[in-house]
């Protein structure tokens, strides 16, 4: 029975912290520690064949702890030596202890029912970190002694605190020996209930690697980083993603002349409104793949201080900014990256992107650069060149884009998806060349010179002919005239002009700029028809003579066309002459032929109509080349 109870009292020590020493002087001190558990026969075999606890056993040296025979030992051989503030750290909580150990590094690790986990000191190493099947039950962290960074050219702290979804507050972290880490990774990784984060006591002169540091860090509000020395980091990927109630980030303090990755560095912050770059030095940086993908809330952002000459990738770097208004790349140097697939896609907010700096000699891919773009409508990419590319689809996807200026360089394709546009619209280039967006395409890559795009309103210029011939309407747009159209013809009138309303009462000036859509109505003059007898002579001319007499002032005389000329010979009645007559150009203005019809023919008679210029009443003559077939 003495033997159960001195298991039962090595195990329970097994549990606590390590660097707790115990003394076995004697077994009736041994059974008055045990006496208030009561335990029986079968718990004192479970304690025995529990697995986990007897591999504790085996694996960790307890310091201090002395070999004890499984003879029975005189009482007064056994006492206890107590570490004062080690053991209050451990025996004052009265809290069930769930699990404990040791990895190795030496650091020694306790977790309690109440969620607390208390880590003694040693060196950190991810191996033999048996807390990870505890690791949803961990609401609170307790450093209580010094902790070295891992050994090895990366040591650090990487994954220390990371995937404790639960986890609220961490205390004692000057505990740990900072200014010898060279990594940091994922230090913090996926803390989703983390508030705050007390790094005030952090030496970061050695880090290389910041990769993670911060990820999924959901519920912190503010981090103060102002004391972090980074001028020897290297990657800082996804350092701060998916820190999603962060609103403010100031990195002024940070150097980052050494830094390569910035790949995700800020991506999924959701609600991050500020953030402080202006002591960024990018100069050598390779990777800013979704640097700021997510960042739903960013209204402004100044990288004017950025030197991007060495980037490679910066594919969905700028993707769902949602509130992002504007920004200015001026000074972004691009000519080394390959990657702009979604780019700019759904930076919903931004009106203007003026790119005219961007030479893209290397760009391969630029998949939905400029996608669902639900507010941009003036694009300038005049050095954008498609040369290289193997894939541009989507490349302008959704996006309502009213202005694009491209280059020789680009050539346009319909997987593009640029965008379609309305029954009223049409493209303008800066010939003032009227194009669909079908007719662009060919147009701009058929031509090959730089030019501006640009939508305007197709307005329509209808006619009303008032029962006259049909006119075709005119399509134009704004600032240009419209062309004079033909005249219609209405049987029994003259075409007079064209006006805006019914009634003839504002005449259309078509020297006016074109401002709207425009229906114009034909205004007529009754014809007025007089008989006028004819005669030939068939000599060498073939001309016929015409004159009549007009009794009506201010009329002049229009021959009708189409019309039959019946002659009859004067030396022969029955030989009858009946031709067409036809206008000549030596036929003098202002006589204008024009077919009368639904008019009574009378024999030997041409038929004539007259116009409502004012001309002198009188006499009229006129000559009408024609030819008579003899019989």
């Amino acid at each position: 029975m003495k033997r159960k109870i001195l298991i039962a009292t090595i195990l329970s020590t097994l549990v606590l912290p390590i660097n707790v020493s115990y003394a076995a002087e004697n077994e009736e001190l041994l059974e008055e520690t045990m006496s208030s558990e009561l335990l029986d026969e079968t718990q004192e075999s479970q304690l025995i064949d529990d697995e986990p606890i007897t591999e504790f056993e085996e694996d960790i040296e307890i310091e201090g702890l002395q070999k004890i025979d499984d003879t029975e030992s005189d009482d007064s051989d056994h006492a206890v030596k107590d570490n004062p503030i080690e053991n209050s750290n451990i025996q004052n909580r009265n809290v069930n202890v769930i699990a404990s150990g040791r990895n190795s590094g030496g650091m020694t690790w306790v977790l309690y029912e109440d969620g607390l986990l208390e880590l003694g000191g040693g060196s950190w190493a991810l191996r033999n970190t048996n807390w990870d099947n505890y690791k949803s039950q961990v609401t609170s962290i307790k450093i209580i002694d010094t902790i070295n960074p891992s050994e090895g050219s990366d040591g650090g702290f990487y994954a220390m605190f990371s995937n404790l979804p639960n986890l609220e507050n961490i205390e004692g972290l000057e505990n740990l020996k900072t200014e010898d880490a060279v990594s940091f990774t994922s230090m913090f990784n996926a803390c989703n209930s983390l508030k705050t984060i007390d790094l005030s006591s952090f030496n970061t002169s050695k880090a290389k690697y910041m990769t993670k540091m911060f990820s999924g860090c959901h519920s912190v509000e503010s981090l103060n980083l102002s004391n972090f020395d980074t001028k020897n980091v290297e990657d800082y990927e996804s350092m701060f993603s998916e820190c999603y109630k962060l609103s403010h980030l100031d990195l002024s303090s940070f150097n980052t002349e050494n830094a390569t990755i910035m790949r995700g560095m800020f991506s999924f912050c959701l609600n991050l409104q500020e953030i402080n770059l202006s002591s960024f030095n990018t100069t050598n940086v390779k990777n800013m793949e979704f640097m700021f993908a997510h960042c739903r809330a960013l209204k402004n952002l100044d990288l004017s201080n950025f030197n991007t000459v060495n980037v490679t990738n910066m594919s969905n770097m700028f993707f769902y900014t949602w509130k992002l208004e504007k920004i200015d790349l001026s000074s972004f140097d691009v000519r080394n990256v390959s990657n702009f697939d979604a780019f700019m896609e759904q930076a919903n907010m931004i009106k203007t992107l003026d790119l005219s700096n961007f030479v893209t000699e290397s760009c391969t891919t630029a998949i939905s650069a400029f996608a669902n773009m639900d507010s941009l409508e003036i694009l300038h990419i005049p050095k954008w060149s498609t040369l290289k590319s193997t894939n541009h689809r989507a490349f302008f996807e959704k996006t309502p884009l009213k202005q694009i200026s491209i280059g020789e360089n680009f050539q346009m394709a319909s997987y593009m998806y640029l965008r379609n546009l309305s029954n009223n619209e049409v493209w303008v280039d800066l010939n003032n060349e009227e194009l669909s967006t079908v007719n662009l395409i060919d147009y701009h890559n058929n031509r090959g010179t730089n030019n501006v795009y640009h939508v305007e309103e197709q307005y329509t210029l209808t006619f009303d002919t008032n029962g006259g011939s049909e006119v075709s309407r005119q399509r134009s747009i704004a600032g240009k005239t419209w062309s004079v159209p033909e005249e219609p013809e209405k049987n029994g009138y003259i075409f007079a002009y064209w006006s805006i309303d019914k009634e003839g009462k504002n005449p259309y000036d078509f020297t006016a700029p074109v401002s709207s859509t425009l229906t114009l109505y034909a205004q007529y003059t009754p014809a007025y028809i007089v008989s006028i007898p004819a005669s030939v002579n068939l000599n060498e001319t073939n001309q016929l003579q015409v004159s009549a007499e007009n009794y009506q002032e201010g009329k002049s005389l229009i021959i009708s066309t189409n019309e039959k000329v019946t002659l009859i010979s004067t030396y022969d009645p029955t030989l009858i002459l009946e031709k067409e007559i036809t206008k000549e150009k030596e036929y003098t203005e202002p006589a204008h032929v024009l077919e009368v019809l639904d008019t009574k023919r009378e024999e030997n008679t041409l038929y004539v109509q007259q116009t409502a210029e004012k001309e002198i009443a009188g006499t009229y003559e006129g000559t009408i080349n024609f030819t008579i077939d003899f019989y």
